[in-house]
């Protein structure tokens, strides 16, 4: 799992799956640092970024891929944390 900080404590994490269930937990932990999940594709559409490691077979370019990751890096004291998004908004869990 990569983790990225900044001085506004929000943590960006990375890794699939395990992910998620570490966010909710820090999340619930930690409140004063917002834990989020963001995917860079569209769940409901089953689209993902065409990039390199998958042989450009992704129906998004890699800028629509990081909408997710930049509205997240973006979010301010008042965010949400123990969200899970993609480029549309919040996914279901």
């Amino acid at each position: 799992m990569d983790i990225a900080t900044s001085e506004r404590t929000s943590v960006l994490v990375t890794g699939g799956n395990k992910g998620l269930g570490f966010a909710v937990r820090y999340a619930q932990a930690l409140p004063e640092i917002k834990f989020n999940i963001a995917t860079p594709g569209e769940v409901a559409n089953r689209k993902f970024a065409a990039t390199d490691m998958n042989h450009h077979t992704g129906e998004l370019t890699v800028t629509e891929g990081t909408d997710s990751i930049v509205k997240l890096a973006m979010i301010d004291a008042d965010g949400p944390t123990g969200t899970f998004i993609d480029r549309l908004g919040p996914v279901a869990w």
